[in-house]
């Protein structure tokens, strides 16, 4: 499926460790506010607002533990294997950690402030666009429905209201679209548009049944996903996922899509989201020379194309304040206690590699893909 920063195309200010499944909360909060953990050791200050040492140890734990990295040899192996050290993984921790709070102080130091309707809007347009996947969304990424809101809509949410405030762009014309779109044609040229119809995987004969119908003429494909599917996000369209150059599916449904021409039906496709019917109800066919008009675009890959070109637009304003804005900030991190848990001797290597794309820096990454939340999709 896709996951919701893919939803909202300015950026991601998720606070991760590598490979991103593990999450806890910062003990200051993304809202920069003081801790009152006192007594705890401190990790790292930001203007008065602290992330005490604990949290980033349980952090790196829950990390080890999700890796099965628990045994120290394990672990400083796999140090050794990526270039790491204990001192540069809790670096990079406290930095993933201290980024929402830098965010947060830098939009306050602006006047924007959060509204409770806009996070209650932002939760409930998640919530509709993953539909049935919304609780599978959070069990991957290991977060309660509040870290959600406090490490991914919250930032999400300041994000665009700073980019939006500092932006002076002008809305993308339809010539920018045509140029954005034959720039990318080889990515056009035979993309597929499909419908999908889920059921779970213990339904393997309801699904045989629901084909066989759909294959003699007695029940319509669109009939069928309105009544059968259990991806609700796309039910009720007729099943409609979009075309699959707006989107990631799953290896099962993209292989089998690619092998459907138009208007054919698959057999039943088994996947880890359940068994799937799929439909192909459109090819993409891109003119030799080009595009010379919108007209000759399917609407949503037009719009797509606007909205990416716009969401660049702003993610380009934001990281350009941010890059500066973080310069400015003093983040005063403490010396590295004796005696954690993580702190084990790293052999020596030769291999040196980089943790993970996901961590450091929530102004480090980016997405402007997807429309869809079909469970065909994959995260």
């Amino acid at each position: 499926m896709n996951l919701y920063s893919k939803l909202r195309a300015i950026g991601v200010a998720m606070v991760v460790v590598a490979l991103g499944a593990v999450m806890i909360a910062c003990s200051s909060g993304t809202d920069g506010s003081s801790s009152d953990k006192k007594d705890e050791a401190i990790a790292a200050d930001i203007n008065g607002s602290v992330i005490d040492e604990q949290t980033i140890t349980d952090y790196i734990q829950n990390f080890r533990e999700y890796m099965n990295l628990t045994d120290d040899s394990d672990w400083g192996e796999w140090m050794a294997q990526n270039g790491y050290t204990p001192e540069t993984v809790r670096e990079e921790v406290i930095t993933s950690f201290a980024d929402p709070v830098i965010l947060t102080q830098g939009a306050k130091e602006m006047g924007i402030e959060l509204t409770q309707e806009e996070v209650d809007d932002e939760l409930a347009y998640a919530k509709e666009s993953l539909g049935d996947d919304f609780e599978a969304y959070l069990a991957e990424q290991g977060l309660t429905e509040e870290q959600f809101v406090e490490n991914v809509i919250r930032p999400n949410l300041l994000q665009q209201k700073i980019a939006e405030e500092l932006n002076e762009s002008e809305a993308p014309t339809d010539e920018d679209v045509l140029v954005f779109l034959n720039e990318r044609l080889a990515n056009l040229e035979g993309s597929r548009r499909s419908s999908n119809i889920l059921f779970d995987s213990s339904d393997a004969a309801l699904a045989q049944q629901v084909l066989d119908q759909i294959n003699n003429g007695t029940l319509s494909f669109e009939e069928a996903a309105a009544r059968y599917s259990t991806d609700t996000a796309s039910a009720q369209s007729g099943g409609d996922v979009s075309w699959d150059c707006l989107s990631t599916f799953v290896d099962e449904y993209a292989q089998a899509l690619a092998g459907l021409n138009k208007g054919e039906v698959s057999a039943l496709v088994e996947s880890d989201y359940g068994i799937h019917i799929i439909k192909c109800t459109d090819i993409l066919e891109v003119p030799a020379d080009g595009y010379t008009s919108l007209d000759e675009v399917p609407i949503d890959i037009v719009e797509f194309s606007r909205h990416a070109i716009e969401s660049n637009s702003l993610s380009d304003v934001f990281y350009s304040w941010y890059t500066e804005y973080r310069d400015g900030v003093e983040v005063n991190v403490t010396d590295m206690p004796e005696g954690l848990p993580y702190d084990v001797e790293v052999p020596e290597t030769t291999s040196s590699n980089v943790l993970s794309g996901t961590t450091g820096s929530s102004a480090g990454t980016s997405s402007s893909s997807g429309t869809s939340s079909s469970s065909a999709q994959s995260n």
